[in-house]
């Protein structure tokens, strides 16, 4: 019964068709020490990346990245209300 709801849950997950590299990424944000280590023994580049992420500015590793990001950045304010 203790594991149901987190069936469940990854029910809802699965619908959203998110990437297994991208799920990995958030499992090793949100797990507990004990739970990030066994990810870190399972997955050892994936975790590695996922910390040199965690400490670049908006999680871009080069300069190309950075790019992307400020582009879709532009462009999200492109829908925002203008002022006057």
């Amino acid at each position: 019964m203790a594991h149901l709801l987190s069936w469940l849950q990854s029910r809802t997950i699965k619908r959203q068709e998110y990437s297994f590299h991208g799920l990995l990424f958030a499992l090793m944000e949100c797990a507990s020490s004990e739970d990030r280590e066994r990810l870190r023994r399972a997955f050892p580049e994936i975790y590695r990346e996922s910390s040199r992420r965690r400490h670049a500015i908006d999680g871009a590793l080069t300069e190309q990245e950075r790019s992307v990001i400020v582009k879709s950045i532009i462009k999200k304010s492109d829908r925002w209300p203008k002022k006057g």
